[in-house]
């Protein structure tokens, strides 16, 4: 087991000179590329190559127990991180519910998963280039009334296996997984989950009812998450104390 401590920041660190475009909110170790919380970010990358080796196309799912623990930060975060070791990255917002990824590169939704695996849009045409280089993002789309269906449809396992001929690495946000069933369903046809939990939010009642709905998916570990809300939006500032990874494979 690997654990790795940093103090909490007590200021926010300049910024990078690369301003984001209007209405675009950019995750936080694109913001702050010096910042610890940027850093913390790369030993999560570092780590996670002990964990898996990436001699191969590898896809990573990040969920939590419940709301507000932080996943999309993680997803996200960790997304450019990868894309910063010149790894192709291709971030996909799983969360056809709530779906938020979009907004922090400042992208729409009206084209995205839901359409492909509909079949009303062709693969192509629902990647998006960000504004960071190597990571492309694939957004939910419009919030379909049968995201599980679609999630566990035959259509989804073709969908990866494509994608993965393409992108190194594919990083996938997905819903609370004691919320609702779509996460187990995802999970299944990855590499490997990153359970997110918050420190003061998450119940060990809670983590125990995820790990059970995990049981047959492989955890590759825990992210330890402190979040301050901040003032930016939909985006929650997080600043990383202890994180580690508890399996490898």
């Amino acid at each position: 087991m690997a654990i790795a401590k940093n103090k909490i920041l007590k200021k926010k660190p300049a910024k990078t000179n690369h301003a984001p475009p209007p209405g675009q909110v950019l995750p936080y170790a694109a913001k702050y590329e010096k910042s610890v919380a940027a850093e913390s970010f790369k030993i999560l990358r570092t780590n996670l190559h002990f964990a898996i080796k990436f001699d191969q196309p590898r896809a990573i799912l990040v969920t939590s127990p419940s709301q507000m623990e932080g996943k999309t930060t993680v997803s996200s975060n960790l997304a450019v991180a990868f894309a910063a070791s010149n790894y192709k990255v291709l971030l996909i917002d799983c969360d056809m519910r709530i779906p938020n990824l979009h907004r922090q590169f400042g992208m729409d939704n009206t084209q995205g998963l839901s359409l492909c695996l509909n079949g009303d849009l062709p693969l192509d045409q629902a990647i998006q280039p960000t504004s960071i280089a190597n990571l492309h993002l694939l957004s939910s789309g419009p919030i379909p009334p049968n995201s599980s269906e679609l999630l566990g449809s035959e259509k989804m396992i073709q969908l990866l296996d494509e994608l993965k001929k393409r992108f190194p690495v594919i990083i996938i946000d997905s819903p609370p997984v004691n919320i609702v069933a779509d996460t187990p369903i995802v999970s299944s046809l990855t590499d490997g989950v990153l359970l997110v939990v918050s420190a003061g939010n998450t119940t060990r009642r809670d983590l125990r009812k995820a790990m059970q709905s995990l049981e047959y998916c492989p955890v590759l570990g825990f992210i330890l998450n402190v979040i301050r809300k901040g003032s930016e939006g939909y985006y929650y500032q997080s600043y990383y104390n202890r994180y580690y990874t508890s399996r490898s494979r």
